[in-house]
């Protein structure tokens, strides 16, 4: 494999290359949500750093350096990822892939580190300090962070951060075609839909029964709003989402997405060209806009600054029933 087989992102691959071509940095940070691709793009990068003809398409392939790329048996290269048995990097484990740091490479021109920053704490980075601070001229170190306000100041500014952008649906089709050939056409549109533009969501949303539950349920509990009760807000919609407490990013994600489509229907003078995520529900979410003549862009803020609350005191392990309970209240206040 080389970039021009990784579908999509041309401007960020072309990068890439050209950095694999001529490095002017020791440590590059690559950044972006979990299932973007991190892995993905830092073992090709890996692949073209330790290529001995590197080109803007990436590692060539055909070299001896490739070749032991390739096998798994490179010893220019060290991955350092999530381990089997434990949660976190060990830190002997760290250590021990960076003390040899001034050996020169055996084959390729440099030796690279590919480090999950994710799975390593604080005192890990920590480590990490010395040899980034003046690595000697053939090392390079790669290092991946779906958080990039966790890594320590000191790592982040020896680094150049690299951020994947997020895919179009174009590109998440092709992806989803390429890695799920066999999935029904349904669930390859709304994986589409609903992937947020992160090709490993997708892959997972054609094989997940759960999500269509959480579509449906949230887009339900959102339509109905100006007609539930209190009773029934605190009783059967905080059950809901309480089933899906493990799900939480999901279930912010369906509703904002639910609120973009009723404020472009509300917003747009011509509707029936709209796209809307959806689109299945159109007529749901026009009956809604004409009868609720008092919903307006304030309202949709509102309602996604409570969800974003929501969020925030879950995360901040405020009692997941107390904090839906809180959101579905805010919410309520918009339409009594």
């Amino acid at each position: 494999m080389a970039f021009t087989d990784i579908a999509g992102q041309e401007d960020f691959k072309k990068r890439l290359a050209k950095e694999a071509q001529n490095p002017h940095i020791a440590s590059y940070l690559l950044t972006g949500p979990v299932g973007i691709g991190k892995h993905t793009f830092a073992r090709e990068f890996a692949k073209a750093m330790l290529c001995e003809n590197p080109s803007p398409a990436g590692a060539c392939g055909t070299c001896k350096c490739c070749k032991y790329t390739d096998a798994g048996t490179n010893p220019d290269l060290k991955q350092i990822f999530k381990p089997e048995k434990t949660v976190n990097i060990k830190m002997e484990d760290l250590r021990d892939a960076t003390d040899d740091i001034d050996i020169r490479p055996q084959f390729s021109p440099r030796r690279v580190w590919v480090i999950d920053l994710d799975y390593l704490q604080a005192g890990g980075q920590n480590l990490l300090l010395k040899p980034t601070e003046d690595p000697p001229p053939h090392a390079v170190f790669i290092l991946l962070s779906s958080s990039p306000s966790s890594v320590i100041a000191t790592v982040k500014s020896r680094a150049l951060t690299l951020e994947i952008p997020k895919y179009d649906r174009e590109d998440i089709r092709k992806i989803l075609d390429i890695n799920v050939p066999d999935c029904d056409e349904e669930k390859k549109v709304y994986a589409t839909k609903f992937s947020d533009g992160i090709p490993g969501r997708a892959i997972n949303l054609v094989t997940d029964t759960d999500f269509a539950d959480i579509m449906d349920g949230v887009f339900d509990l959102v339509i109905e709003l100006p007609q539930m009760s209190y009773t029934e807000a605190l009783s059967d919609r905080v059950n809901f989402l309480k089933t899906y407490k493990d799900r939480l990013d999901d279930v912010v994600f369906v509703f904002m997405s639910v609120f973009e489509d009723l404020i472009l229907v509300k917003s747009a003078p011509e509707r029936k060209n709209l796209k809307l995520t959806f689109d299945d529900k159109r007529n749901l979410i026009e009956k809604f806009v004409t009868e609720n003549k008092k919903f307006t862009a304030g309202t949709v803020g509102r309602l996604s600054k409570a969800v974003e609350n929501f969020r925030e005191m879950a995360a901040a392990n405020v009692k997941y029933e107390a904090a839906a309970s809180v959101m579905l209240l805010d919410m309520l206040k918009e339409f009594k």
